[in-house]
């Protein structure tokens, strides 16, 4: 993303080039709300940090129907700006606005003289506006880069684990360190079946959670634990998912998580494990992230049965 010293120095530049008021740039948060991420004024009554939605004032409507707008008189009976304080709102006489492609924010800029905006100013605006997203676009390819040879580098990292020649406790207690790191969620445990596949424990975690001891027995029809278990199916909740809390492990323990990955890991045909990273607060799991969890499990689910089948031979 843009700094947001990048973006007030953007935005003081708008101001000078319309002999605007102010200029105000809101940024997506999710699906439907927004945020003042920036904005530059020659007052001193904007409110810093205030979200909106699609339904909010002028912003709200170029939002909704991802049109520019060009005002140089509005009813403010009918509609409002939405990003002043009390009572500076009613010196503006003009409003000039439009949203960036695909939804990713809105620039706008208003004044105290009526009339002041033209269509030109709307095209010059529109330019500004393009001007933006591609330092976003450019700016997000190559934090998608870096992800990428940060996650590969954790993803060589994990792969080493069984050339250290450590026990199985150890393995697991580092896989776990390595779960939180990358994926920065506060939790990250390592839940089994046990020998009659009418049970589930966790045979690790990185720290304690309350309501969950190591190797205490779970049935199998409880929770989302017990769903992964049954149905052989991943399931990834992050900040952009439904709003719910869930319980992994069923009403019997009240742990409660707001976002978290479960990845089923198959050996010899059947799920033995599943491999879980959670949190009690919403974290986002981008494509990215995601991405370096289904070759992680890959990865893990072929290591697990290579050990299970070097067992089998032994016995």
């Amino acid at each position: 993303m843009i700094s947001i010293g990048c973006l007030d120095k953007i935005l003081s530049l708008v101001c000078t080039v319309f002999d605007a008021y102010s200029a105000v740039f809101f940024s997506r948060i999710t699906d439907s709300k927004y945020i003042l991420k920036s904005y530059f004024s020659l007052g001193d009554s904007i409110s810093s940090g205030i979200e909106v939605d699609c339904n909010c004032g002028l912003v709200g409507w170029i939002l909704k129907h991802n049109k520019p707008l060009r005002l140089n008189k509005f009813n403010r009976k009918q509609s409002c700006l939405g990003y002043y304080e009390k009572g500076e709102e009613n010196k503006i006489k003009a409003f000039m606005g439009c949203p960036l492609p695909e939804g990713r924010g809105v620039l706008c800029v208003d004044s105290k003289r009526t009339h002041h905006f033209s269509e030109k100013d709307l095209k010059i605006l529109i330019q500004f506006a393009d001007l933006i997203n591609l330092l976003e676009q450019k700016l997000c390819q190559s934090s998608v880069e870096f992800k990428k040879v940060l996650y590969y580098t954790y993803l060589k990292l994990v792969i080493s684990l069984p050339k250290q020649s450590l026990k199985w406790d150890e393995f697991l207690k580092k896989l776990l360190k390595i779960l939180q790191d990358v994926s920065g969620f506060k939790y990250a445990f390592f839940v089994v079946r046990d020998e009659l596949g009418k049970a589930f424990l966790v045979e690790g975690m990185n720290k304690e959670i309350e309501g969950i001891q190591v190797g205490e027995k779970y049935p199998m029809s409880t929770g989302l634990l017990g769903w992964v278990f049954n149905h052989g199916k991943d399931i990834i909740r992050s900040e952009h998912g439904k709003g719910e809390l869930c319980l992994l492990a069923g009403q019997e323990v009240r742990v409660e998580f707001k976002s978290f990955a479960c990845l089923a890991l198959k050996v010899n045909k059947k799920i033995r494990s599943v491999l879980v990273i959670a949190d009690d607060e919403f974290k986002e799991i981008d494509s990215e992230l995601e991405e370096f969890l289904y070759a992680l499990k890959d990865y893990i689910s072929l290591f697990l049965e290579c050990l299970y089948f070097k067992n089998k031979a032994k016995g």
